[in-house]
């Protein structure tokens, strides 16, 4: 087992290599510590080994809900993973939006970030939801703005 520990595990299809990419930066610079399989992996590890230490070590599980991620291989085993040590209370899972399909049956009762309606990662809104993202992951809840 691995001694690190991480704020977040990015779970994320494939095809939102680059989306998921560009988040877990975002929140890095924020200052949590992100598991991305394409920073934490290396020629010769054990793929299903080392996420499962990734998981193991995370505080939190963020699934990146699209038509990329839901019903594929290895995300479904991430979010079992997810969801059986939610259900434990050993960790937080936090769905997060990036496409057009319904949430998987037990991802539907959690609280989810939306962004399928942010052009790209440059943008305010963007920006905002990482930061709201950045304080569920600190388990503290967002600050609203006031409407103006």
């Amino acid at each position: 087992m691995t001694a690190e520990h991480y704020d977040a595990f990015v779970s994320y299809g494939h095809g939102d290599a680059e989306w998921a990419q560009a988040f877990a930066e975002n929140l890095q610079r924020l200052g949590l510590r992100v598991f991305l399989d394409k920073w934490e992996l290396v020629a010769g590890d054990l793929i299903a080994v080392r996420l499962q230490q990734g998981l193991a070590a995370a505080d939190a599980v963020v699934f990146v809900v699209s038509a990329e991620s839901v019903g594929r291989g290895w995300v479904d085993e991430e979010l079992v993973a997810a969801i059986a040590a939610a259900v434990a209370r050993r960790q937080r899972l936090i769905p997060v939006l990036a496409g057009e399909v319904a949430l998987p049956p037990f991802a539907t009762s959690r609280l989810y970030i939306d962004f399928r309606n942010v052009d790209s990662p440059a943008a305010y809104r963007y920006q905002a939801l990482v930061a709201e993202q950045h304080q569920s992951l600190s388990h503290r809840a967002p600050r609203r703005r006031a409407p103006a």
